[in-house]
């Protein structure tokens, strides 16, 4: 399990004692209630009102708030956690994912595969404008790893120059405005355990 992975499980760890902590409460709340009034029904609606209901809240404000930094937080993450949350992220979507070998580390960094399709993907984190030669790696590595298409994924945009190539060599680009609506996306869908098989 990578260091990113065992994080999450951590704070996931700490969220989940928080919660049976303030659900005990609720409990106890709810047995006082029932033993000053003898009321069950009072008592269930103070469990319910105490408890479950404001988790579920906390937990929606955490998720938004997780959604609304995402993007931000992978620019300032090392690349190689970049291409690790990606690689979640395609496989909460049902692909199968590959890590490329490390000789291709610069053409392309994971290999998709789902219903028979193949597809190459550079992960390319940039402060500044991605330039055609990304394009120009990126091509010749679908040809060696047989992939039927190629993605290059950034946090940043894509110069006009490698637009054109990009679209002279159908290889498909996405910007940070594109990834910022797939990150929206799959947020909390991420399935951890990254693989370290290599792409053949």
């Amino acid at each position: 399990m990578t260091a990113l992975a065992q994080d999450d499980k951590s704070r996931r760890t700490r969220a989940e004692c928080i919660e049976d902590i303030w659900l005990t409460v609720a409990l106890l709340l709810a047995l006082l209630t029932l033993v000053l009034t003898a009321h069950p029904m009072s008592a269930a609606v103070t469990f319910v009102a105490a408890g479950p209901v404001p988790i579920v809240v906390y937990r929606g404000i955490v998720s938004a708030n997780r959604r609304r930094m995402e993007i931000t937080d992978l620019d300032t993450r090392p690349a190689r956690e970049f291409v690790q949350v990606m690689a979640e992220r395609f496989r909460s979507q049902g692909y199968r994912v590959r890590r490329a070998p490390r000789r291709q580390a610069q053409a392309y960094d994971l290999l998709l595969r789902q219903h028979g399709r193949r597809i190459a993907v550079q992960v390319t984190p940039s402060h500044a404008p991605v330039e055609q030669e990304a394009v120009r790696r990126l091509v010749p590595a679908m040809t060696k790893c047989r992939a039927d298409a190629g993605w290059i994924v950034t946090n940043s945009t894509f110069d006009p120059q490698a637009e054109a190539v990009a679209r002279e060599a159908q290889v498909v680009l996405w910007d940070r405005f594109r990834l910022t609506g797939f990150l929206l996306e799959t947020a909390g869908k991420q399935r951890y355990g990254y693989s370290e098989d290599v792409a053949e």
